[in-house]
């Protein structure tokens, strides 16, 4: 074995029919590798690393074996010539929903039982890291709670749970309600109201008014009305003010330091978020709201950047403002 070369793959195991790679780092010659059944000791496949290329004063190579897609427990070996250079430590699993089965538990309802277990008396869950509740940490996990109760891999005995779970988000969330409409950012440390967190509040409380409508009739129909009501809340209040006096396209965004922000302008983000507002209230039943969704999907389309205006040859993605030659960016909290 050369201690100089390393051999990383996932310790969860591979879903069957998805892609499936392992990586090598070091200064390899001939690298080449097999991957082997340990219950037949049958080669599964051989081939040739692949260099990525240096990353961290390294070389970087890749074994994709995406064509190994039966069941079972195998080992990855990657040889210098006629040596073995590094082996894998542990088996390699493949298997159905590998992911999936030894991940969906512990990410949703194991980590949300202890958050739970240490909330404010008004419910919700406690932020992972921090004394805060924040409400757009809480619409986040709502989503993914969501998911996870429309998806047909969750054992129907845990069904109930995640519907215990989406009632106590919620109705942390619907507290976070002033009585305007608006919705605060944490019950009890800010009380500032953005329009993202509105618009958010009121998509995510919507779907979940849907989701229960049958099972929680009572319930669906409270968040359903506190959801239109943040909803006519956006609709009649001017954010622009606080938008433009907390936005920094400089620091958040390493915009250069003569763009100004435009007046009067939501970001693509927002108007995103407007439009899931609006399309999650259309369908929980909310009417009249067609010509909304129109308006907000055409706006945003109009700030699509076309491939006569590639940035780096990628075209698809979103300028940040009406007639501002700058795009969208993603990297700021």
């Amino acid at each position: 074995m050369n201690q100089k070369i390393q051999l990383i793959h996932s310790q969860i195991g591979y879903d069957s029919n998805k892609n499936k790679k392992a990586y090598v780092s070091g200064e390899l010659k001939n690298g080449h590798f097999t991957v082997t059944n340990t219950v037949t000791k049958e080669i599964a496949l051989k081939g040739n690393l692949t260099l990525w290329g240096e990353k961290w004063q390294k070389k970087w190579f890749v074994i994709d074996f995406s064509s190994v897609t039966n069941p079972g427990e195998y080992s990855i070996s990657v040889f210098e010539g006629e040596e073995i250079a590094v082996e894998s430590s542990c088996a390699v699993h493949i298997r159905k929903d590998a992911l999936w089965n030894r991940t969906w538990y512990d990410c949703s309802l194991g980590h949300l039982d202890v958050r739970a277990s240490n909330c404010y008396p008004e419910g919700g869950w406690r932020d992972c890291g921090s004394e805060l509740q924040e409400v757009s940490s809480h619409i986040i996990m709502l989503e993914a709670v969501c998911d996870l109760l429309e998806d047909s891999r969750v054992p129907a005995c845990e069904r109930e749970h995640l519907a215990e779970h989406i009632l106590r988000g919620a109705d942390y969330i619907v507290k976070c309600q002033k009585a305007e409409g608006g919705f605060v950012h944490e019950f009890h440390h800010n009380p500032n109201v953005s329009f993202e967190n509105c618009a958010n509040a009121v998509s995510v409380l919507s779907r979940v008014a849907l989701i229960l409508k049958n099972s929680h009739p009572e319930k669906s129909a409270f968040y359903l009305n506190a959801a239109e009501k943040g909803y006519n809340f956006i609709e009649s209040n001017d954010f622009f003010a606080n938008l433009e006096e907390n936005m920094s396209l400089q620091s958040t965004h390493g915009a250069p330091d003569e763009l100004k922000i435009p007046p009067k302008q939501f970001r693509t983000r927002e108007l995103l978020c407007h439009l899931q507002a609006v399309l999650s209230l259309h369908k929980s039943g909310v009417q009249n709201l067609e010509g909304k969704a129109v308006s907000l999907t055409e706006k945003i389309l109009s700030r699509q950047i076309l491939e006569s205006d590639a940035e780096y040859s990628l075209f698809g993605h979103f300028y940040t403002f009406d007639g501002f030659d700058f795009s969208e960016k993603a990297n700021y909290h």
